[in-house]
């Protein structure tokens, strides 16, 4: 039986982060990460949007940067918001951050734990560490082996490549409609990367509420598909964040919001804050400090199916405030101006103060 201090399941952006934020934070422990796929393998997951800040302070590398992103609905473009957007290449940001840590890595897949002994059992071995962290994105291994409630709203969608350029280099799209389906489009110099998304509790494939008109078949007359993978993200708080000697950490707790654009930011700032609470030996300051600097944010942008038509509306507003839909994208709470307060319906504001007090309660 081997004993790492902290054995770090899922080698994605979480598991990989946490591995680099402890090294960061001058942490002497063994830690393992495990994984059945190799590090950064694209899995459910192939592309992530962040800001030059994130790039900056973990020196991630990307491909592509846009100096504009299109958003709208299916009858007009609402705005051209002018940001530089990095188009971050997932495997090699994971293999990089990995490299910069004092972490081992190996190839194997954790099949059960045993509680009472605080042990986790692989195809290889078995582990019995200190500190166990649940990085293992949508499958949720940990919370799956101790019972505890999942995630229950998702974006999941369907990502394809294709072998076709289209016009604007400089843009990509993000297309919503009231149903909660969502098209984005990335020019990938020769190539096009294409996804249409639904937001809701249940993954069914089968069920996404397509528009009769893509944005795709307007962008591009014959796509020439290369590649096509299906994607799962949680997007619903899955609480506690920590468990005895067990954290939870990126998609095993539905760390990304469900209307942030990007969720590198707040995936590796989670993993700074679990580095800062494994190294003095105490989780809950994880938990404590997660929920101080997020849960309020994290509440008030969860969105009902049934909020989307309003939800449109108010930021179809923000027309003249490009700066506060940059915001929501960055999953930082905003403070509507008062033309456009006026503009939402009581009825829906009541209801929104309902219910983000009742989540709040829930997740105290």
């Amino acid at each position: 039986m081997e004993k790492p201090d902290t054995l770090i399941i899922g080698a994605g952006i979480a598991g990989c982060g946490l591995a680099y934020n402890l090294k960061r934070a001058g942490y002497c422990g063994e830690v393992r990460i495990i994984d059945l796929q190799p590090i950064g393998a694209l899995r459910d997951y192939g592309y992530r949007n962040t800001f030059r800040e994130v790039i900056e302070e973990y020196r991630l590398p990307y491909d592509f940067v846009y100096k504009t992103m299109k958003f709208g609905d299916y009858h007009e473009i609402y705005f051209d918001l002018k940001e530089r957007f990095y188009f971050v290449n997932y495997p090699k940001a994971c293999t990089r951050l990995f490299r910069q840590s004092d972490a081992v890595f190996s190839r194997e897949t954790a099949l059960s734990y045993d509680i009472a002994k605080g042990v986790i059992k692989t195809d290889k071995t078995e582990y019995r560490p200190d500190f166990i962290i649940d990085a293992s994105g949508n499958s949720s291994f940990l919370k799956t082996m101790l019972g505890q409630t999942l995630p229950k709203k998702y974006w999941y969608g369907v990502t394809r490549i294709f072998n076709n350029r289209i016009k604007d280099k400089d843009s990509f799209y993000y297309l919503f409609n009231e149903n909660g389906y969502m098209e984005d489009v990335y020019p990938l110099g020769n190539r096009t990367l294409y996804g249409e998304w639904q937001y809701g509790p249940k993954v069914d494939f089968n069920n996404i509420q397509k528009e009769e008109k893509s944005l795709l078949s307007e962008l591009i007359e014959s796509p020439d598909l290369i590649t096509e993978h299906k994607v799962t993200i949680p997007c619903s708080l899955a609480t506690p964040l920590v468990h005895r000697n067990c954290a939870f950490l990126g998609d095993s707790f539905g760390n990304a919001s469900p209307v942030a654009g990007e969720g590198l930011r707040q995936t590796l700032d989670s993993s700074r804050m679990l580095a800062q609470a494994i190294l003095r030996r105490d989780l809950v300051l994880y938990d404590k400090e997660w929920r101080r600097k997020y849960l309020k944010t994290y509440i008030s942008q969860m969105a009902s199916k049934k909020d989307y038509k309003e939800r449109l509306k108010i930021i179809k507003s923000f027309r003249s405030y490009p700066e506060l839909y940059l915001k929501v994208l960055k999953g930082e709470r905003i403070c509507l101006p008062r033309e456009i307060k006026a503009k939402i319906p009581k009825a829906f504001i009541m209801k929104q103060l309902l219910r983000n007090v009742t989540l709040r309660l829930k997740y105290m």
